[in-house]
């Protein structure tokens, strides 16, 4: 990891603004195109480790969120390919998400961060969980809002024996060197973006 010289507060802070600008400033059309390459790569990658018969068709995604990759038109086949899926949702500051059922039809609402969520009922933690990144690193550690949610979500899970799969899912832009993690930070297992699919394994 490469000596961060500054606070790590003020320098995670900082990159996440300029990440999250660089983002932002991809034109629509770039987003779109990035975004079905990613549902595509992802579809793909579904479709091999789903032809396990032990396999857990169990899956949590987020809706997308401040120019996040649109996974919707693939979340909609793959409820038609019988995927349980569910959405992480903050109940609770400082708490651990809890996991609400997701599909097509289901009325949503926004929580306090502006945030679209399913107003359904909640569920149990799925096998696989995609994972939005504002920022990723070299080694697999994931930069988000700050909120520290995910990580915190990923710990109770893990402490449960019950964690998920954990597949980033963000454009090339939030490709960087380092994010200076933390102890708390926890590791993704794969990043998918419009370019292609690395393990972190």
């Amino acid at each position: 990891m490469p000596e961060n010289t500054e606070d790590s507060g003020l320098f995670r802070a900082r990159l996440r603004k300029t990440l999250l600008a660089k983002r932002l400033s991809l034109p629509r059309t770039a987003q779109n195109q990035h975004s079905r390459q990613i549902c595509l790569l992802l579809e793909h990658w579904l479709g091999t480790i789903a032809g396990a018969a032990d396999f857990p068709r169990t899956l949590g995604f987020c809706l997308p969120f401040r120019g996040e990759p649109d996974l919707l038109p693939l979340m909609t086949r793959l409820t038609d390919q019988k995927w349980a899926l569910c959405v992480p949702v903050v109940e609770q500051t400082a708490a651990p998400m809890v996991f609400r059922h997701w599909q097509p039809d289901i009325p949503l609402k926004h929580d306090r961060h502006g945030v679209s969520i399913p107003d359904s009922a909640n569920v149990s933690p799925p096998a696989l969980l995609l994972v939005p990144v504002l920022g990723v690193d070299a080694q697999g550690y994931r930069l988000g809002y700050g909120g520290g949610y995910f990580d915190r979500t990923l710990a109770a899970l893990d402490a449960a024996a019950v964690r998920p799969k954990c597949v980033g899912i963000g454009f090339s832009v939030a490709e960087i060197a380092s994010i200076a993690p933390q102890p708390h930070d926890r590791r993704l297992d794969l990043l998918v973006t419009e370019t292609g699919m690395r393990s972190f394994a």
